[in-house]
């Protein structure tokens, strides 16, 4: 979770630093987004222990 709120955040300071539309809050959310399922299919095997 805290993921992806950082990338939204950073993508939102981002944007607002820059004056650009919403495309770093998108690009930043999604590589979030990315991250998290990442972060969640590699502890399944230690999980499934």
């Amino acid at each position: 979770m805290a993921v992806v709120l950082g990338g939204f955040f950073g993508g939102y300071f981002l944007d607002r630093w820059l004056g650009t539309t919403p495309a770093f809050i998108l690009v930043l959310g999604f590589l979030g987004i990315a991250a998290a399922v990442y972060l969640v299919i590699r502890e399944i095997p230690r999980l499934l222990r």
